[in-house]
Formats: C-alpha cells, sequence, structure tokens
C-alpha cells in the first residue's frame, strides 16, 4: 500500500538537510580574519527579515560594503542555509600594494587569448571564472585537482584562500554621495545543491566560510529557477537581466555553482557631453560604422607607447582603473593578443606606464555575450568536463563539469561604466540519482526471501515479532 505524504513531510524529507547537520557547529577560527559566521538555520520570521531589511537600506544609504552582512538571503521558494559577513575595503590599509589575486590572473586571462573570436564585440570577467575554478577545486581530487592547481597558478591552499579573501575584500563596497552612487561593486557567490543530491557536508561548508558562497537547497523546479536567476540579478543589480532559460539546468544537474561580479563606476572626470561629436570607428577588418566620441582631458595619467600599441589609463572611484589599449595601425588585435609582448606588459604594467597629459577621445559602446568556458579551458582542465574521469569526490561521487559558461555585459557611457558578470559551472553525475516517489515502512507482520543471483531461493521466512539484530 502506498503511503501518501503531507507536502510538510515530503519538504522535511527532501530538504537535504541531513547533509548539512555538520554546519550547525562552532567553526575553528582561521588564520586570517574571521569572514563567515557559523552556518545558521534557514528559517528566519518575515518580520524579523523585514525589520533586517529596512536596517540593510539605512546601511547602504551610510555609505556601508556590506550590503547583506549577516542576513539571510531569500529569493522565492529558497531561503540561503547560511548568512554572509563580507571582508570590508576600509580595512584595508595599503591598497598601493599589488593584490594576491593580481598575479595569477595574467596568465589565466592570457590562456584564454586563443579561444577569443577577436572578430567580434567580445566582454568577459577572468576574476569571475577565476573564482568559479577554484569553487571547484576545492571539490576536487587526483588529476583533476592538480590540473586545476596548475591553471590557478597559486602554491598552496592556504595562498589560494587567502588571495580570495583578499578578492573580495577590494571588491565589495559601495560609495554613494547623496543619491548617487560613485561607486558600487560587488563579489558574490552561491551553490545551489538538488535536494536529492548526497552532497559531502564538508564541501558547501568550505565554499561558505573561505568563498563567501551562500548554499541553497533547491529540486530545479521551475519555480526554483526562476528563484536562481532572481538570485542572479539581485547580486548583479539587474543588468544582465537573467531569465530562467538562460541557466543550463538539465535532468542530470546535481548542484549549480556561480560566481557573480557587478561594478558601476563613475569617472573622476567625467566626459563633457557638451564636447562629444560624431566620428567613424574602423574595425580590424576594414569595416568602418558611425560612432558618438568622448573627448576629455586627462593630467597626469598612466600611458604607455611602443611600436605595436599604445596604452592609457582612465582613473575612476573606488580605485578602479579602467585602460585602453589602441594597436599600431599596422597591427590589429588579434596580433596584440598573440605577441608575448603584451603578456610581458601587463606582468609589469606599474613599472613601465608613465605619467603624461592626455588628451583621450574614447567611443561610447556597449557589449554583452554568452561566452562557453568550456571550450576555452578544455585542453587545461581536460578531465574535469569528461564524465567517469573528472575527480570531484570532496564534494560528492560520479560528477563531472557539464558545462561552463559566462554572461557579460559592460557599459561605457560619460559619467562612467558599468559590467556585471555571471559565470555558472553545471555539474552533473554520470548516472543521476533518481528521487524515491514511493514511501514504504515495513512495521507489521512480513515474509521474506532470499535469491541467488540466477534466482534460486536460498531462504524464505515470515515475521510477526520481530527482535533486535
Amino acid at each position: 500500500m502506498n503511503n501518501i505524504r503531507t507536502p510538510l513531510e515530503d519538504k522535511i524529507a527532501q530538504s537535504g538537510q541531513a547533509y548539512f547537520r555538520s554546519f550547525h557547529r562552532s567553526l575553528a577560527q582561521p588564520t586570517w580574519p574571521r569572514r563567515q559566521p557559523f552556518l545558521q538555520r534557514p528559517w528566519v520570521m518575515t518580520s524579523v527579515l523585514s525589520s533586517l531589511f529596512s536596517v540593510l537600506i539605512v546601511a547602504l544609504t551610510l555609505n556601508a560594503t556590506a550590503p547583506n552582512n549577516g542576513m539571510e538571503q531569500t529569493f522565492g521558494r529558497l531561503t540561503a542555509l547560511n548568512t554572509v559577513d563580507y571582508p570590508s575595503w576600509n580595512a584595508v590599509t595599503d591598497r598601493s600594494q599589488e593584490a594576491s589575486l593580481a598575479a595569477p590572473l595574467i596568465p589565466f586571462l592570457a590562456q584564454a587569448f586563443p579561444a577569443m573570436d577577436q572578430q567580434d564585440n567580445l566582454v568577459y570577467s577572468p576574476l569571475s571564472s577565476y573564482v568559479t575554478m577554484a569553487m571547484l577545486y576545492e571539490a576536487s581530487q587526483g588529476t583533476t585537482r592538480t590540473e586545476l592547481q596548475n591553471l590557478l597558478g597559486m602554491p598552496s591552499d592556504d595562498a589560494l584562500h587567502e588571495a580570495i579573501y583578499e578578492g573580495f575584500q577590494q571588491t565589495y563596497r559601495q560609495v554613494i554621495n547623496k543619491t548617487q552612487p560613485l561607486v558600487q561593486s560587488r563579489l558574490a557567490n552561491g551553490i545551489f545543491v538538488r535536494d536529492s543530491f548526497p552532497i559531502v557536508p564538508a564541501f558547501p561548508q568550505r565554499l561558505a566560510e573561505t568563498y563567501f558562497a551562500e548554499v541553497f537547497h533547491s529540486d530545479f523546479s521551475e519555480d526554483d529557477q526562476a528563484a536562481i536567476a532572481n538570485w542572479i540579478n539581485d547580486k548583479t543589480n539587474d543588468f544582465l537581466d537573467v531569465k530562467p532559460d538562460d541557466l543550463s539546468i538539465q535532468a542530470s544537474t546535481q548542484w549549480l555553482l556561480y560566481n557573480t561580479f557587478y561594478l558601476r563606476a563613475n569617472w573622476l572626470t567625467p566626459y563633457e557631453e557638451a564636447e562629444h561629436y560624431a566620428s567613424l570607428f574602423t574595425a580590424d577588418n576594414g569595416d568602418t560604422m558611425p560612432v558618438m566620441m568622448m573627448p576629455k582631458t586627462l593630467r597626469n595619467t598612466k600611458v604607455y607607447q611602443d611600436e605595436t600599441m599604445t596604452i592609457v589609463q582612465d582613473q575612476a572611484y573606488g580605485d578602479y582603473q579602467f585602460h585602453f589599449i589602441l594597436p599600431s595601425e599596422s597591427s590589429s588585435v588579434d596580433a596584440l593578443l598573440a605577441d608575448d609582448a603584451f603578456l610581458s606588459f601587463l606582468t609589469n604594467q606599474n613599472e613601465l606606464m608613465e605619467a603624461q597629459d592626455v588628451r583621450l577621445h574614447i567611443p561610447a559602446f556597449s557589449i554583452q555575450n554568452k561566452l562557453n568556458l568550456k571550450t576555452w579551458y578544455h585542453d587545461r582542465v581536460p578531465s574535469l568536463f569528461t564524465a567517469g574521469i573528472a575527480d570531484l569526490s570532496r564534494a560528492g561521487d560520479d560528477l563531472y563539469v557539464q558545462s561552463l559558461t559566462q554572461d557579460a555585459r559592460i557599459d561605457v557611457f560619460a559619467e562612467g561604466f558599468e559590467a556585471a558578470a555571471v559565470t555558472e559551472a553545471d555539474v552533473g553525475t554520470t548516472s543521476m540519482p533518481v528521487p524515491p516517489n514511493l514511501e514504504i515502512i515495513i512495521d507489521r507482520s512480513f515474509a521474506f526471501y532470499v535469491t541467488t543471483a540466477s534466482g534460486i531461493i536460498t531462504f524464505f521466512g515470515v515475521v510477526h515479532q520481530p527482535e533486535q539484530a
């Protein structure tokens, strides 16, 4: 006879809470400043959330650096199993010192150059894809772990974790001048785990503690897919306008990793609209098109020039620096990215750039694209994307990355620029476990029998009064 469970019983049975019980304990104090509180229970009174949201709005107005500091995040039916406390940008004492992520991000970006189609517009966030790969590294073992470690270019786990912490500290802030944001910068991570998947509890806990990831359980229904899209849009200020259909959720998906990065910064010196003028822009293939050029004078700005390229730096609020790279007339963007001299420049740019007064003319532009990063990084981490070979056993069995994509957009305009990216890693199983749709409780007299593989009955019995084994 079928047992029909109530919706509440079903929700409890499928919630996956058993896999997260280890969250609800005190965490060892890390060697760096504490950045993730003990994971909280996922139910909070609506009134409390409303009060916290009101406090949040006030905090943002007062230049807070952690918009969801200590607050559970709820999107549709999904509520995070943890809260996130982001490190404060204001705690950085020496902003002139090179960040730990700066050096490894250069070869990481360069490895993507051959996969880029220089004939089309392109916007890509190496930071977002790097952090996503780092989270996959936390799930990996064996060959997959070695491949990812080589890709990330970090000498140790401690070095990686310190770099991730510093990355959040340097990219998470907001400054508001009256009602006008001068800079908004936000890095975020999330993991959405299928209800029925027995994920290794230590994995999402590592992501929560070290990567500031919000942890959700989901059945990946249409409602939950809408909630995931809402989570992405919340983290990226609705700039990407992600729809549920944009997600790569499949029947075999067991968990999804997301990194998002949002940045909106005003120029320290805006491009005055009164000076804008119409002009022609020429692409590498010779095509020309009308554009609106924006000029301005930059005093004592950083410039680099040689026979292959000119690079000029513009300053924005939040210590952000926008570099415009112009190949020489005899070269092209494609040739420039293939030239080792460009990589050498990126590695030594602080020493190579010199201060000059410049009259800079740039076109206003907007770019949005979706990139298939699986094809970009498959040759560097082949096992990660191969069913039956990938080793992500620190998170669960028989897992591999089914898809790795990035949605990115950037708008450059007179007052500043706005950009966002979301990198999605869809992790599935080679043989997807099927959630149970029937529950049977053997709580009355029953019979049993035992057979060999060929069907020979070796034992048969009836039980009316079971005793403990």
